[in-house]
């Protein structure tokens, strides 16, 4: 364990001599950069885009169901997931991995009705 403190320690001190130099140095720094391109463009996908994401719900409201459904249907696979994921719709993320927008869609679809048939329990029918 001594051995890998060492070699953390040495490695924090290569990176502040290298951070030093690329601030005196703009060719180092130039050079630098073009040795971590690849690094930061693998980076860069790994964290995604923050997408528009609807309120759903609201929408559901204010459509019948095939209205809302064909509205489902026009939005991108990357809209769709991120609905999957701020609503919290797929706790296994088994949906994760699917690439077909009807079968996101689906699972929306079946996924607000369940969540506001759930609520409606609870509403008055005294009206």
């Amino acid at each position: 364990m001594q051995h890998a403190k060492l070699i953390t320690k040495v490695f924090r001190e290569i990176s502040k001599l290298v951070i030093d130099e690329s601030e005196q140095n703009p060719r180092f720094a130039e050079r630098l950069e073009k040795i971590l391109e690849p690094l930061s463009s693998t980076a860069s996908r790994k964290h995604k885009e923050p997408v528009n994401v609807p309120d759903i719900f609201a929408e559901r409201k204010q459509r019948d169901d095939g209205s809302f459904a064909s509205w489902l249907f026009e939005k991108e696979i990357p809209i769709l997931k991120a609905i999957i994921r701020k609503y919290q719709f797929d706790p296994s993320k088994r949906s994760a991995k699917w690439t077909d927008a009807r079968k996101l869609a689906d699972l929306i679809f079946q996924q607000v009705d369940s969540h506001l048939k759930r609520g409606s329990a609870f509403m008055s029918t005294d009206e």
